[in-house]
């Protein structure tokens, strides 16, 4: 583990911009947690908490850092000619892709969380997730 935070340390040192410093942290501490829930200890959370289980939580904590990457590549794409190049292009398609992974997800947890009922599969989330292989 040490070497993983020497590198990453080293990584985001080395980022110029303070805001791009700070979403790179962000990827690097959900990438890290994620592999602490998956090969960690106990997942499940107090009863009464909303979410039965911790990787929930973490998969909806999990929006901030898509959302950090959606503004940077929308920033980087206009900054890159937008439409106009094929470099812009290429990431405002990954941009929209990461949208649209974001609202079918964001449709997932309405049927979850708020209409406390089984996501049906194939769904309305499901449209989200395969319209953004198309990207």
């Amino acid at each position: 583990w040490g070497l993983a935070l020497t590198g990453a340390a080293f990584a985001i040192s080395s980022i110029t911009r303070p805001a791009l410093r700070w979403a790179v942290a962000a990827f690097l501490f959900s990438v890290g947690s994620w592999f602490v829930l998956q090969f960690g200890g106990s997942t499940t959370l107090p009863t009464g908490s909303g979410f039965d289980h911790i990787t929930e939580l973490w998969s909806f904590g999990i929006q901030a850092v898509a959302l950090l990457g959606i503004w940077f590549g929308f920033k980087s794409a206009r900054s890159h000619g937008g439409f106009k190049t094929s470099m812009g292009k290429a990431i405002s398609f990954f941009t929209i892709g990461l949208m649209v992974q974001i609202l079918a997800h964001n449709i997932y947890y309405v049927y979850v969380f708020f209409l406390n009922t089984e996501t049906p599969y194939p769904g309305i989330p499901d449209i989200g997730y395969i319209a953004s292989c198309f990207f």
